[in-house]
């Protein structure tokens, strides 16, 4: 397994609104100490809805890839669409 590459408890970060195809979300992006993405949190202001999931979970992909090289394998329990009710029989 990769090392995983850590953030320093005190870090840059910025927070911003943007408004995409009629939604509105707030983002907040950490950083490394040479300024690369490091974490990322994305919210909907529809808390709990579909892009409000889907821009979570797309936000902890993008934090995990940019601290562990991923090496193929993905735990699906990762992602916050586990918490809902998508579950499926197997899991």
């Amino acid at each position: 397994m990769s090392t995983r590459n850590r953030l320093p408890n005190r870090r840059p970060a910025e927070n911003f609104d943007l408004e995409v195809g009629g939604l509105r979300y707030t983002a907040t992006v950490g950083r490394f100490p040479d300024g690369s993405i490091g974490e990322l949190f994305l919210n909907n202001h529809k808390s709990n809805s579909s892009a409000d999931t889907a821009a979570r979970d797309s936000a902890i992909v993008l934090s995990i890839a940019t601290k562990i090289p991923l090496s193929g394998s993905f735990d699906a329990k990762w992602l916050a669409r586990r918490q809902r009710r998508q579950l499926s029989a197997t899991e």
